[in-house]
């Protein structure tokens, strides 16, 4: 079938409607003819359904050769509130690929809702079959994709996608017979036996009846979709009232560890989006309930007033009114509005907060930090082409001048003030002192020790996350509204990594699970793993956890179960911060076999090698079946701190000692 044309969507359009038309009518399914009667028709619908393709999808379609398995694998993967066509990639080491095409079309969370039922165990007939035999999903990307349709338009908008699962799972022969045309052979643009993978779906989507009622008004429509989606609400409530009612008897400590880990995520991710915000004091909180607390506190009421009173009473009291309003401002990083988001600019500070986005949150605000007196020159100047030793400024007359060379005294000629001695020394009989925290407390936490290795070389780890680009201490653990939870371990940890790029599919905080195939959140994914005892490695790139010293940021990935980062080159505080908790920083020999690791690769560290002054080995299992290597990796570990490791942090060799 010669395939010509202009854009993506008249290639659509060409081979849809090719589908359609040449199905056999024992091969489709009425309520197709009846909606997409001609290609008129369907070009319309097709150009009103807002759709988006892969990239790359077009040259794919009219390449001489068929596409791979690595063009399958490379698809996006995020199908939030989106209908979509996805493919499922499956492999098994020693056997040829096999993909499952599909459409997700769920009227309330879209294709999301299709892998829920694949999470849990409910997949098609012929994919159960090839996990039984051994195989394992380990992609499913999106192939083309558009917003959740509006009640209305949902029964048009599932007719074409279904429409549009049958035309492809043709063109890519998805299907499982290749000695069996269906009647659509024609369909595949490249000769069947070149295929490098074998196909899972039973069956021509055309012969589905579409589910919906098409003779319905659109004022119908939303009134039957409002009624499901109470419906489904009232269903849901009674499920998770039963599940929790359950999980409370069970076990009620790990109940209530839960609901408060899912409820300061909750509160984490409302103060990010300002759902309950304070315009006057400029300050977010976690919950409604902290936000009506705040509207009747003295500071707000105090800072309303002065917002009321308008520009002359701020400015006849300015002073005060700052005071109120900066006492409101609680750990809040600097909420700009000289400069929009994402618009590339520079601050220059005397002190250390010298990484992108740091003072504002905005990844384009680059920081810089220089003396106190080039930092004043350079904001008079407003830029930063200024040289304060050569250029000129303008005085408010239009005429030039130069800044004075700056001169003063390096250090006070008479010393530092001493300051108060406030250091009291603990009780000479300490066996009577014990430390008491609440055990229903949120934001304090009694630091258990973490377990001493094993003496064992580690196997078949899975890598958490192939981070990509800068990794600062920021992105491992951040600061905001997060640092209220420094004295609990495992609540802080629930912003391990979550600024981290991942190498797969260039997102922060979206990993997939490799023993579930489910994709979700780092700190989710590594608790999982140490719910099954599976140990984990980070894969970095140069100078990881740079910034400030944040020893959460070794803390929480040793609490969670990491074993090893593995990097191009390290912070030099945060090495040390990582040897400290007992895990291993290890850097390539050669940087360039970072490069050879894929994100869902099994990785083999000979744990026993470990020796002052010697590389230790590296084991990869590629996850695609290629063939096993090494990679040599190197440590700066003295013989003081290899025992940290053995005996599983600083602390417990100091408590071994002691």
């Amino acid at each position: 079938m010669a395939l010509n044309a202009a854009t993506l969507l008249q290639l659509v359009l060409l081979l849809c409607w090719t589908c359609l038309s040449s199905a056999p009518k024992d091969q489709k399914f009425p309520i197709f003819t009846k909606v997409l009667p001609s290609k008129n028709v369907l070009e319309q619908i097709l150009s009103a359904a807002s759709l988006s393709f892969a990239p790359g999808l077009f040259e794919v379609l009219q390449a001489a050769t068929p596409p791979t398995v690595a063009y399958f694998k490379s698809l996006p993967t995020d199908g939030k509130k989106r209908w979509a066509l996805y493919i499922l990639v499956l492999e098994k080491p020693g056997c040829r690929f096999r993909i499952y095409l599909g459409s997700g079309t769920n009227a309330l969370v879209g294709v999301p809702g299709r892998f829920y039922e694949y999470n849990s165990g409910r997949y098609p007939q012929h994919v159960q079959k090839a996990l039984n035999e051994g195989y394992v999903i380990t992609h499913q990307g999106l192939l083309c994709w558009t917003p959740i349709p509006s009640a209305a338009q949902a029964p048009t908008a599932r007719t074409l996608f279904i429409a549009l699962e049958a035309t492809f799972s043709f063109v890519f022969w998805a299907v499982r017979a290749v000695q069996k045309d269906y009647g659509m052979s024609h369909m595949c643009p490249w000769p069947l036996n070149t295929l490098e993978y074998d196909g899972l779906c039973s069956h021509s989507a055309l012969t589905e009846a579409v589910p919906g009622d098409h003779g319905l008004t659109s004022e119908e429509h939303e009134a039957q979709f409002a009624e499901m989606k109470q419906r489904r609400a009232s269903q849901q409530n009674e499920i998770s009232r039963k599940w929790w009612q359950k999980q409370r008897q069970t076990d009620n400590k790990a109940y209530n560890k839960k609901v408060n880990t899912q409820r300061i995520a909750r509160e984490a991710r409302k103060i990010a989006n300002r759902e309950h915000y304070c315009k006057t004091c400029d300050h977010a909180f976690g919950n409604k309930r902290a936000l009506d607390q705040h509207n009747r506190s003295k500071a707000h009421l105090a800072a309303a007033a002065a917002a009321t009173s308008g520009e002359q009473s701020r400015q006849t009291n300015l002073e005060a009114y700052n005071k109120k309003k900066n006492t409101a401002r609680i750990a809040r990083q600097w909420d700009r509005r000289d400069v929009k988001k994402g618009e590339p600019n520079s601050i220059i500070s005397s002190y250390n907060r010298n990484f992108t986005g740091r003072n504002d949150a905005n990844p384009a605000t680059h920081a810089f930090v220089a003396s106190p007196d080039l930092v004043v020159a350079m904001t008079l100047a407003g830029t930063l082409n200024f040289n304060p030793l050569t250029d000129t400024l303008k005085d408010k007359d239009g005429n030039d001048f130069k800044l004075a060379a700056p001169s003063g005294d390096g250090l006070p000629a008479n010393g530092y003030d001493p300051g108060r001695d406030t250091y009291q020394a603990p009780p000479e009989d300490r066996s009577t002192v014990e430390v008491a925290v609440s055990p229903t407390s949120d934001r304090l936490q009694v630091l258990e020790p973490f377990s001493a290795w094993d003496g064992k070389d580690a196997l078949d780890m899975p890598v958490l996350i192939k981070a990509q680009g800068k990794t600062t201490t920021d992105h491992i653990s951040m600061a905001g509204p997060w640092l209220k939870y420094r004295g609990h371990l495992d609540n802080i940890s629930n912003n391990m990594l979550i600024g981290a790029i991942n190498s797969a599919n260039g997102e922060a905080n979206k990993i997939k699970n490799q023993t579930t195939g489910e994709v979700d959140a780092v700190p989710a994914t590594a608790r999982d793993y140490k719910k099954k005892g599976i140990k984990w490695v980070v894969i970095g790139d140069w100078n990881y956890g740079e910034g400030s010293s944040r020893e959460h940021a070794a803390l929480e990935p040793r609490h969670l179960g990491g074993l090893a980062i593995i990097v191009k080159s390290f912070a030099r505080i945060h090495e040390t911060n990582l040897k400290k908790q007992g895990l291993l920083p290890l850097t390539f020999k050669t940087p360039e076999d970072y490069d050879k690791i894929k994100p869902d690769d099994k990785i083999d560290l000979m744990c026993t090698e470990l020796a002052v002054g010697k590389p230790m080995t590296m084991k990869v299992h590629p996850a695609d079946g290629g063939k096993e290597f090494e990679v040599q990796l190197e440590h700066t570990f003295n013989e003081s701190q290899t025992e940290w490791f053995k005996n599983g942090s600083a602390l417990n060799t100091m408590a071994k000692s002691a």
